[in-house]
């Protein structure tokens, strides 16, 4: 195949390949992907939820408490120890609540999507009573 030439690659062809039976594709959920444990998500780590709002929340309060520091003690070295270790701490903090908000959202959404596959009775039929 000349350089010039269009068509398939080994490397296209490999990625329009089915999985394997019994084989599931990651990347429907990354909450699941990060659950099992893979490491994937760790070269593509700007793509998770929550990543770039608590990242700039960190920055941001870190940033404002260590330029008052070093303002404060005339020290910028102090500041800049300020301006990292609350970055740290707040990205923190706000990555736990960001993922808790949406874990609880994405149940929510898996239980509405499951009651409009499986409806409940109408009222005051057969099944109800029995439930």
């Amino acid at each position: 195949m000349s350089i010039n030439q269009v068509g398939p690659t080994d490397e296209s062809a490999e990625r329009d390949l089915p999985p394997p039976p019994g084989v599931e594709v990651p990347g429907v959920r990354v909450g699941e992907e990060v659950d099992t444990m893979s490491t994937s998500f760790l070269f593509r780590f700007w793509t998770l939820p929550c990543f770039r709002d608590s990242t700039l929340t960190g920055v941001a309060s870190g940033f404002s408490v260590g330029v008052l520091r070093a303002l404060r003690t005339r020290n910028g070295w102090k500041g800049l120890d300020v301006f990292v270790g609350l970055s740290a701490v707040v990205s923190g903090v706000s990555w736990i609540y960001c993922r808790a908000n949406y874990r609880r959202e994405r149940d929510k959404a898996e239980a509405m999507v499951a009651l409009a596959l499986d409806p409940p009775p109408p009222p005051g039929t057969i099944e109800e009573i029995e439930v």
